[in-house]
C-alpha cells in the first residue's frame, strides 16, 4: 500500500480523500474530511449515539474520533 501511495505522489495523481471500501485498516480515511466537516460529524455522533453504543457494535468499521492519528485505534477487531 505505501509503494502504491508513493508512486501517486510521484505521478502527482495522490488525493487527500480515501474511499472506506478501498482503504487499508492503517489508513486515516477521515484525514480527507475538511476540519468543517469532521466537526460537524463528531456532534452529530455526540448527539444520537453519545454513549458510543453504535461504534461498538459495528466490527470491522472505521471509527470516527476527535484526533486524526487515533482513527485505527478504534478499529474494532471482532
Amino acid at each position: 500500500m505505501n509503494r502504491a501511495v508513493a508512486l501517486a505522489k510521484e505521478m502527482g495523481l495522490d488525493h487527500r480523500y480515501i474511499y472506506q471500501n478501498y482503504a487499508n485498516q492503517t489508513q486515516d480515511v477521515f484525514a480527507g474530511l475538511s476540519p468543517e466537516n469532521k466537526k460537524r460529524l463528531l456532534q452529530i455522533q455526540k448527539r444520537h449515539d453519545p454513549e458510543r453504543v453504535l461504534s461498538r457494535l459495528q466490527p470491522g468499521a472505521f471509527r470516527l474520533q476527535e484526533s486524526a492519528d487515533s482513527t485505527m485505534k478504534g478499529r474494532s477487531s471482532l
